[in-house]
């Protein structure tokens, strides 16, 4: 086998090892999402469904840490009314998934409209 053949074999090998792990069992029920953190006022903004939501944020330092970090795009969790962020983690090739729950300010409209 020539080197270009073994690098082929060895990359379907890696990725035939990553496919056959298990997901996060988090994640799998979760879609991905672009959040908006106001620091100041411990708020998340998330587009679910065409309409924006807000949500109260209990540590807003953490989740600004974790978003900062992330080595891949937050996911929102509708069933645990949570937002999934994973950073990367030494020894662990997939990463560290972080949890916070967050609590929405109020029920969702979509007939707002903004005024100008």
């Amino acid at each position: 086998m020539g080197g270009s053949d073994e690098e082929a074999v060895l990359r379907q090998l890696a990725w035939t090892r990553a496919s056959e792990r298990p997901r996060a069992h988090a994640m799998d029920s979760s879609y991905p999402v672009l959040p908006l953190l106001d620091f100041n006022r411990a708020v998340i903004e998330l587009c679910l469904n065409k309409t924006w939501r807000s949500f109260h944020v209990a540590d807003p330092r953490a989740v600004k840490r974790a978003l900062e970090n992330s080595v891949g795009r937050p996911c929102w969790n509708e069933t645990n009314k949570s937002l999934l962020v994973r950073t990367p983690e030494h020894g662990n090739s997939t990463g560290c998934t972080h949890s916070f729950s967050l609590i929405e300010f109020s029920e969702a409209r979509q007939d707002a409209k903004v005024v100008r």
